[in-house]
């Protein structure tokens, strides 16, 4: 949900709705996940839920107060229960977070997404300072779910989901990072794509 070299950003000709977008300051386990899917539970005990975006009416995280701001081509819509103005729509679009440090190294990142159209890489969150430098990209490649970590500007360590998403439909999405740098991508609630990453940096995301 922002625009390229933002620090949460979604690709500009994105075509996807948004709804509870979470971001968890640790590596949630398996079962917490599919709990997540199942009733959007939240965990009480840590990991801690940093920040929550649930578009009720507004563009405000709920939790970290960072707030989105200075979109383009965006609006709410009907979330997945078809509540009005309860999720993101971007149409060929993009929405900002302030800059910050939004990740401590192990991590979790959860939406409910639906794919209105293909792009090139439309993101679901990134995070980075610039250009391939110190990216956490959660984005489609195609259909399929996939992330890319960068360290520095030229090593990465992407993981790409063999599951193709068809256009239209909710899907529950999440993305972890455990204390040891392996990454994991859930679709509702299972997992689909897995492997040695890196632990991310905690920095501050300015771009």
């Amino acid at each position: 949900i922002i625009s390229e070299y933002c620090p949460l950003k979604c690709d500009s000709y994105a075509y996807e709705i948004y709804d509870e977008i979470k971001i968890y300051n640790g590596c949630l386990n398996s079962t917490s996940i599919y709990n997540d899917f199942i009733n959007s539970s939240t965990p009480t005990a840590p990991p801690i839920l940093t920040n929550y975006w649930s578009f009720s009416g507004n563009y405000n995280d709920q939790i970290g107060g960072a707030n989105l701001f200075n979109g383009v081509n965006y609006n709410l819509t009907n979330d997945r229960f078809g509540n009005s103005n309860s999720a993101l729509d971007l149409n060929s679009g993009y929405m900002q977070v302030p800059n910050g440090t939004y990740f401590y190294g192990s991590l979790t990142v959860i939406a409910w997404v639906n794919l209105q159209g293909n792009a090139n890489y439309p993101r679901i969150l990134e995070f980075s300072n610039g250009q391939s430098n110190d990216d956490i990209i959660f984005s489609f490649n195609g259909a399929y779910p996939t992330t890319l970590l960068f360290f520095g500007s030229t090593t990465f360590f992407p993981i790409k989901s063999n599951t193709s998403l068809p256009l239209n439909k909710w899907y529950h999405l999440a993305y972890t990072l455990d204390q040891n740098g392996y990454g994991t991508i859930y679709v509702n609630g299972l997992p689909v794509a897995s492997g040695q990453q890196q632990i991310a940096n905690s920095v501050l995301r300015t771009s």
